[in-house]
């Protein structure tokens, strides 16, 4: 039997503020670990910004995404904001 593993975070709420970097990192090594574990899926829900995404915010996830989407198929759940 083949084995199927996903990678799925959600509500990360990545926001230009005083725990930015500490945020950033925590996806970085997300997307890095999921990476090294070979996933077949990576799946994030829930809002990706808090409210309106600064210049910053937006670089970020289109990078991460890019990343994540280089190595296996990408699903985005909408949120409630963000």
């Amino acid at each position: 039997m083949q084995s199927f593993c996903v990678a799925h975070t959600g509500d990360v709420h990545v926001e230009q503020d005083h725990y930015f970097s500490d945020t950033v990192q925590c996806v970085e090594w997300f997307v890095e670990d999921a990476i090294s574990a070979q996933v077949n899926l990576f799946v994030v829900d829930g809002d990706l910004t808090t409210y309106k995404q600064t210049i910053e915010e937006r670089k970020f996830w289109i990078d991460a995404l890019i990343q994540m989407a280089g190595h296996a198929p990408v699903l985005l759940v909408a949120g409630n904001h963000g």
